[in-house]
Order: structure tokens, then C-alpha cells, then sequence
């Protein structure tokens, strides 16, 4: 269950392996009392910003009622500017998952049709294609969450079933009220759930040489003194590489650092659709690069 300031590690590693999580029902007083109060403001026909008004430096002009649901839509649009690769599915979901819970907090003034797509494509496992670069992160991760909403609102295409569509095709395309817009394009749902894969692929490898000690019947003092230690030499950087099913394509003309510990791997997940390991043992080695797969720049690794 996804319980805003209250959501456990685990629950988001469960949605970033592909399960569904539901939003905690004590929410939705919240959400409708912030959506209401929006109404509110509307019926005052006060001068509010993002609600009424303009943007940045328009913040002091006027919009018209009949131009409000415009208004919204065209941030959005305006801000779907993002290039590059897609982000990998799993990453987009934990973005939606983000999103669901921060404006389940009931600040935002959205309203509950809004959370129900959220929640519905989270269910559904529709994740908008987003690219992965654009976000400078000086007021939020607009470009990658102006792609999110661009997909609620009918625009922009969507995976779902390992298979690319149209958006309109998939969800029945949603008109954006008051302040919405600016409440999707709003926060920093992208760099959070990439923070988030970071955390807990390394909670893996912590695990894996916590566990490692464990076995050999160590103490629990020296467990821990050599857990610690193994975390320093993996920060070190192993190699990483690419699991390819069957293709075997050798080096290549890749680079990337190598970190000599004992021979053995640990699985730290995907990136993207393919499996990724760590190796921790002396791998510069052709025979075995063409025997596993692909060296891959480290930095060049979209998580």
C-alpha cells in the first residue's frame, strides 16, 4: 500500500519488479477537500497563481475562465521537450508511484479523476515513454513529468504489454482542471525514483556480502567489519556488464573500470530490458567478455 510519508522500501521495490500497490484509501478526503478548495478559489474569481494566472513572469496576468483548461494543457505540452532514450519502464513506474503519492498528501489541489488514472495505469501496467534526458532539476523534473502528463492528457506514446502505442489508444484521454497541469509538471518524481533503483541495487550488493560472511560462520562483529569493507571496494567500481541472452559479441570497443576481488557475480537487476551483473573478480579477460557479453561504459548506463 502506498501510504504518502509513510511508504516502506520494500513496497517500492515492488512496484519497480512490476507489482501494483494501492493508494491508502484514508486519503481521498484529502484529495477531495484540496480539489474543493480550488473550486473555492474559482468561485471567488480571486487572482491565484498557477490557477488563474500565468506562469514565471506572466504570474501577474489575468486568465480567463474559458481559458483555463488551456492554459493547463499547453504548460504541459510546452514542457514535453525531453530527448534521448526512453527510461526503462520499471523506472516510469516508480515515477507514477511518486506522483501518486505526492499529491495523495492532498496539497496540490487535483482532483480524484486525476489520482484514479494514476492509480489506474499503475494497475495496468501502462508506463509513458519518457526520455530520459531534459531534467535540470532547478524546479523539479518538469520534462520527464511533462511526459508523464502528456500521456494522461492523450499525447505521446505509452509501453504497455511490451508493445508501443499511441496514448489515446490506451487511456481515455483526461481534461486537465485548474492548477492540475502544473501540479503533474511539478516535484521530483524522476530523479527520486532513479535515486531509489540506486538504493536498492545497493542494498543488493551490501546484502550479498553481508550474507557472504554469514555463511563462513563469522561473528556478528566481524560480519559487520567485513560487510563494511565490502562496500568499500565495490564503490571502488566492478565491471559491469550486460547479460544478452544467446549474443555473445565480445568487448567491442567499450570502456570501463576494473576492480580485482574474489571470482564470483551478483546479479544487481535490469537496466532496461536487459539483465545486469556486477562482477567481482579479475574480469579483463576476451575469453570470458565473449563467454558473458558486452563491457558497457558505467557512464553511459541508463538506470
Amino acid at each position: 500500500m502506498i501510504t504518502p510519508g509513510n511508504t516502506p522500501l520494500s513496497t517500492w521495490n515492488a512496484i519497480y519488479r512490476g507489482e501494483s500497490a494501492t493508494l491508502d484509501p484514508s486519503c481521498h478526503d484529502k484529495i477531495q477537500a484540496s480539489a474543493d478548495a480550488v473550486e473555492a478559489i474559482l468561485a471567488r474569481h480571486e487572482p491565484v497563481y498557477g490557477i488563474n494566472t500565468g506562469f514565471g513572469k506572466l504570474a501577474s496576468v489575468r486568465i480567463g475562465d474559458e481559458d483555463l483548461e488551456t492554459l493547463q494543457r499547453n504548460i504541459v505540452l510546452s514542457h514535453a521537450a525531453g530527448v534521448g532514450a526512453p527510461m526503462p519502464a520499471p523506472v516510469v513506474r516508480l515515477m507514477i508511484a511518486l506522483k501518486l503519492a505526492s499529491l495523495a498528501q492532498g496539497h496540490s489541489g487535483v482532483r480524484p479523476a486525476t489520482i484514479a488514472m494514476l492509480q489506474d495505469m499503475l494497475d495496468r501496467g501502462i508506463t509513458p515513454i519518457i526520455p530520459s534526458q531534459g531534467s535540470v532539476g532547478a524546479s523539479g523534473d518538469l520534462a520527464p513529468l511533462a511526459h508523464l502528463a502528456a500521456a494522461m492528457i492523450g499525447t505521446g506514446d505509452v509501453l504497455v504489454d511490451g508493445v508501443v502505442r499511441p496514448a489515446r489508444d490506451v487511456l481515455a484521454p483526461l481534461t486537465l482542471g485548474p492548477k492540475e497541469g502544473l501540479a503533474l509538471l511539478n516535484g521530483t518524481q524522476s530523479m527520486t525514483a532513479l535515486g531509489l533503483v540506486t538504493t536498492l541495487r545497493a542494498r543488493r550488493i551490501f546484502a550479498h556480502d553481508h550474507a557472504s560472511a554469514r555463511r563462513n560462520g563469522k561473528p556478528r562483529r566481524l560480519r559487520r567489519r567485513e560487510s563494511g569493507c565490502g562496500v568499500r571496494r565495490w564503490i571502488r567500481i566492478a565491471r559491469v556488464w550486460i547479460h544478452r541472452s544467446g549474443r555473445n559479441t565480445g568487448l567491442g570497443n567499450h570502456r570501463a573500470v576494473v576492480a580485482r576481488f574474489e571470482d564470483r557475480r551478483v546479479d544487481i537487476g535490469s537496466i532496461g530490458d536487459e539483465r545486469a551483473w556486477i562482477f567481482t573478480g579479475d574480469v579483463d579477460d576476451r575469453r570470458r567478455g565473449r563467454e558473458v557479453g558486452d563491457v558497457v561504459n558505467l557512464n553511459a548506463i541508463q538506470l
